[in-house]
């Protein structure tokens, strides 16, 4: 037998691995239990992964997830097994929950912070995250001028729709949670 049958893993993407659990196989049979144990997941494993447990002995197994990398909610099953067992194939389900607790980096990479611009020009924005980033937008003076999902984020502003002078850009990155973050600099416009 197994026990316990379930496991809850959780830790934050990019964060530390999360501490091993113990599985307890016993063996309740009328002879020698030779076992395996498998996973159907290459993110979760079981040390050892095989061993012997005398009649009405015990064996102490350790239940690792690899480093969070991927937000959201994993399963896995990890099934002990011995073919001469007459309860063959035990198995004990994990979760794994990966939350996201960093926000986006993002930089305005042209223009550059306080040039002289005028006409139509290419605004390009790069932006990354510990998970994804979902969406980029460009404010020029506060208004929106643009959202960019995929990257190279790119956007074209037609700086003879704004007054001569000070022109303030913001860059907004956004990831899988909504975390944000933006850059800002300025430019004059002439």
């Amino acid at each position: 037998s197994l026990s316990p049958t379930t496991f809850s893993f959780s830790g934050s993407s990019g964060g530390p691995t999360p501490s091993a659990k113990n599985l307890t196989i016993a063996n309740t049979g009328t002879a020698t239990l030779n076992f395996s144990a498998t996973t159907n997941q290459n993110w979760c494993h079981s040390t050892p992964n095989s061993g012997i447990v005398s009649i009405g002995g015990s064996s102490i197994a350790s239940v690792s997830v690899d480093a969070p990398s991927n937000v959201g909610t994993f399963s896995c099953t990890l099934t002990v097994s011995d073919p001469n067992a007459t309860n063959n194939s035990q198995t004990a389900s994990l979760t794994y929950i990966v939350t996201d607790t960093v926000p986006p980096s993002v930089s305005i990479t042209a223009p550059t912070n306080g040039v002289t611009v005028s006409g139509t020009i290419p605004i390009t924005v790069d932006a990354t995250d510990n998970s994804a980033v979902t969406k980029v937008e460009m404010y020029v003076n506060a208004l929106l001028i643009g959202t960019d999902t995929t990257a190279p984020y790119s956007f074209s502003w037609d700086t003879t729709k704004s007054a001569n002078g000070t022109a303030t850009l913001k860059a907004v990155a956004y990831d899988q949670v909504n975390y944000t973050n933006l850059h800002i600099i300025t430019v004059t416009v002439n």
